[in-house]
């Protein structure tokens, strides 16, 4: 089952961008205490822009950013990032990066599954899972497709 999982997924995330994943996975470990007020704004390939709620946190942000690019960086190991940067945005203005994908992408319509991927979520044994899986294959490459 993991194999039929890994084939899946490899057809959705190219290689070259799984350091983001990562990085968007352990972002609250990253940033810690401060992941209340900090988020990713933008990612690009040695750049990270984030947005911080208030201009004092900004202040703050700015001392710690050299520590915060040593820890970014072992937590990739393949991928580093040169440079941070930040920006205060009010609170209403600063939504992560996921949900600003999610949202700018929501109004399309589903795509539908292939065959081969259909097939294989026809092997798994448990019915909640694969129709969970089916849905998120679904999501991203109606999301994908808008890229």
């Amino acid at each position: 089952m993991i194999k039929d999982l890994k084939t899946i997924l490899s057809g959705i995330i190219q290689a070259e961008h799984t350091w983001k994943i990562t990085l968007l996975k352990r972002w609250d470990v990253i940033i810690g205490p401060m992941r209340d007020v900090v988020t990713i704004e933008k990612i690009d390939d040695t750049t990270l822009l984030l947005a911080v709620t208030h201009p004092t946190w900004a202040q703050e942000l700015q001392s710690l950013l050299p520590t915060l690019l040593i820890k970014i960086n072992a937590e990739l190991k393949d991928h580093q990032i040169l440079q941070i940067k930040c920006a205060y945005r009010s609170r209403r203005a600063v939504k992560p990066l996921y949900r600003q994908v999610v949202e700018r992408h929501a109004y399309l319509p589903p795509q539908s599954l292939s065959p081969q991927e259909e097939s294989l979520l026809a092997t798994m044994s448990d019915t909640k899972l694969q129709s969970a899986f089916a849905a998120y294959l679904i999501r991203c490459k109606t999301i994908q497709r808008r890229a």
